[in-house]
């Protein structure tokens, strides 16, 4: 007896110092995925320098032989230095052009946006279109979900199959994602247009010349532009547009797929063993004794260990692309203004995120635990 509670008290020791070690983990590694992201944001900006935002036009009417065309809207004329960028893959001696088959212009400024290899990159496109960019960082909590499912079905004499919060963790985790997901699109998203629509003209009226930049007003690129963006009364693209695709890439894509790989590291979604781990998702919390599992059953062994392989892929692969795209929409689609104010915009759902994960306040403590994760209060 003696020696059974001495046994389960050493057992109890290496799950609390597992246990704390893991939560260390949690908070380091996002701290670096913040400081990678920032990092991406800064070196466009630096890319930018400050007041150039390029539009794609009519490569039909462009003064070079072009295949794609690009204009700075910010520029004064024409023949302002670097006032259009001509993609051209045929030839490589037009004004600005580059030569898309060749990787050696790929780390310049004009190359960097002419290539065109990366929107070929599955899923490159998608992370800014509808209903794409709902549905994919919904992909790994829904696995969760159906594993959760899956085991409540087969073994339904398992004690963690039978109580009525089997799934529960996950689907409050499920739900806020939705909920981050809504709040982005029409909070951060409608609501922030509408208002910038309706005070950025009243504040340009107010500063009259001193504005920040001063603009053209011969729009000398209106008859560049394709058709629907032509106007005799507004230059596209010079109103004052915050960085929408910055709020989306740091408000929805970062939190939503950080969080539940970090949610998947403390807990994978089929683990062979069980624990007593206070707060552990019971969703997906099996005893390999009473289930009789083994690394040799297929299914099992592609749960435990292909599954996971593949989210991680995944991850690290959606990551790229989406540094990718914060680092050129910051260098080439907006001033540094408007993307610093769209970074802003997004740390409405950062900042709580991240006090979600790495605050070791007790108010804190207690949110994580209502969504799943066992960290305590120091």
């Amino acid at each position: 007896m003696q020696r059974q509670k001495s046994l389960d008290m050493s057992m109890s020791a290496a799950t609390s110092m597992s246990r704390e070690t893991n939560e260390d983990s949690i908070r380091i590694m996002w701290l670096i995925h913040f400081s990678v992201c920032l990092i991406a944001l800064c070196t466009g900006m630096l890319c930018n320098g400050g007041d150039r935002k390029y539009v794609s036009a009519d490569p039909k009417t462009a003064p070079f032989d072009c295949d794609l065309f690009f204009v700075d809207v910010y520029a004064f004329s024409l023949d302002q230095e670097g006032a259009t960028i001509c993609c051209n893959t045929s030839s490589s001696s037009a004004r600005h052009s580059l030569d898309d088959n060749s990787w050696k212009h790929f780390f310049s400024y004009e190359g960097f946006l002419c290539t065109q290899k990366l929107s070929y990159i599955p899923l490159a496109r998608s992370i800014t279109r509808f209903p794409d960019c709902w549905l994919l960082p919904l992909i790994p909590i829904g696995l969760r979900l159906i594993m959760g499912c899956y085991g409540k079905l087969i073994w339904k004499n398992h004690r963690r199959f039978t109580r009525p919060h089997h799934l529960w963790t996950s689907i409050k985790r499920f739900f806020l994602q939705i909920l981050i997901i809504q709040f982005r699109a029409w909070g951060l998203f409608v609501f922030l247009n509408v208002i910038v629509d309706i005070f950025v003209p009243v504040i340009k009226n107010m500063l009259s010349s001193e504005t920040i930049i001063d603009i053209d007003p011969a729009c000398w690129y209106n008859n560049f532009l394709w058709q629907k963006h032509r106007s005799s009364d507004i230059c596209y693209g010079q109103a004052f547009d915050f960085s929408d695709h910055q709020v989306l890439y740091f408000s929805h894509w970062f939190p939503l797929l950080t969080c539940e790989a970090l949610y998947c590291f403390l807990f994978p979604l089929w683990p062979l063993f069980h624990t007593n781990t206070r707060g552990k998702d019971p969703s997906v919390e099996l005893s390999s004794t009473a289930t009789g599992i083994t690394t040799t059953n297929l299914p099992t062994f592609i749960t435990t260990r292909i599954l996971p392989l593949m989210l991680s892929v995944a991850f690290v692969y959606m990551h790229i692309i989406l540094l990718l795209a914060v680092h050129s929409t910051a260098a080439y689609f907006h001033s540094v203004a408007e993307t610093m104010v769209g970074y802003l915009i997004s740390l409405i759902v950062q900042i709580p995120l991240g006090l979600f994960l790495c605050s070791r306040k007790k108010s804190w403590t207690a949110i994580r635990n209502h969504f799943g994760f066992p960290m305590k209060e120091r």
